[in-house]
């Protein structure tokens, strides 16, 4: 696996992107991919997008912070 500290993103970065990118253009019907030049013309077509999730639902919230914690540590 890569070190996240030498910014090699590889396959995986690359998916995220992707997904980010379906996420906030496509499914809010804004501008996206090579079109999404949004700060040139008037129009706009910037999207938003906010998602809540509720770590607790998925795993205890204590081993939430916790892991939370040890990731935070591993990118400094």
């Amino acid at each position: 696996m890569d070190n996240p500290k030498n910014g090699a993103v590889g396959h995986k970065g690359y998916v995220l992107s992707v997904m980010l990118e379906i996420l906030t253009g496509v499914l809010t019907g804004s501008r996206f991919g090579l079109d999404a030049r949004a700060h040139s013309h008037l129009a706009g077509g910037v999207g938003h997008l906010l998602i809540r999730v509720r770590p607790d639902l998925f795993v205890d919230p204590e081993r939430f912070l916790e892991s939370v914690e040890k990731l935070v540590a591993q990118l400094r």
